[in-house]
């Protein structure tokens, strides 16, 4: 997000035909990352976070970026002491960034056409959200919109900060789109190599640099190209 905020591309090019890690903005924005954890020590490190699962529970560190799930995972723990606000700032630029994950049916399944019509009505009907609504925020516009419907999702656990933001966050949301290798080039590519740079053993020029180029082969191998 905070490379989307600064302007610059980040791991796919929009037709999702290459990758796009060494974008000089980018290479500033990751070095600023580490910077913040390696040089200033205002940031904790990925490597060594100060609890978990939640590290703001810990009351070790004062914001921490997470999804808006959080608030349901963490009911048990969530008071007063705990709020939501938006994404920081990048210049005058904000990214909210949505995750969206594929509900796939199984080629092998009896019931196909039985489990196409559970996701239809799972990513479609209005009346799920009954279920998920508290859960996840929604991606598609009519939840937004439709007061009626943005009451099914803007409710509690949801503390009253992300409700009272949830309109506004939406305005600077962005759907993280993905080719068909990602997965393998988070755990082969990404993570090792970046690892490296939170470790302060490379610049991010260098890990960019390397990741680039490993995606890139990746995606050709994955390919056929």
């Amino acid at each position: 997000m905070d490379v989307w905020n600064a302007g610059a591309p980040f791991w796919y090019n929009d037709d999702l035909k290459s990758v796009s890690f060494t974008n000089p903005t980018a290479v500033k924005v990751m070095q600023d990352e580490a910077d913040l954890m390696n040089v200033h020590k205002v940031h904790p490190s990925p490597l060594n976070p100060p609890s978990s699962p939640a590290t703001i529970l810990s009351k070790k560190v004062a914001t921490e970026m997470m999804g808006d799930w959080y608030a349901w995972d963490q009911v048990s723990s969530w008071s007063p002491d705990f709020q939501v606000t938006m994404l920081p700032l990048r210049g005058d630029k904000r990214t909210n960034l949505y995750v969206h994950d594929g509900l796939c049916i199984n080629a092998q399944s009896k019931v196909r056409d039985a489990a196409y019509k559970w996701i239809s009505w799972w990513s479609a009907d209005p009346e799920s959200w009954n279920i998920q609504g508290p859960v996840v925020f929604p991606t598609t516009k009519k939840m937004y919109e439709d007061p009626t419907l943005r009451a099914l999702w803007a409710r509690s656990p949801r503390p009253q900060t992300m409700i009272d933001l949830a309109m506004e966050h939406v305005k600077y949301a962005k759907v993280n789109r993905l080719g068909i290798e990602a997965a393998q080039m988070t755990n082969e590519v990404w993570n090792p190599e970046i690892d490296n740079l939170w470790r302060a053993k490379v610049t991010a020029q260098q890990a960019m640099d390397t990741i680039q180029t490993k995606a890139t082969d990746l995606m050709k191998k994955t390919r056929g190209s």
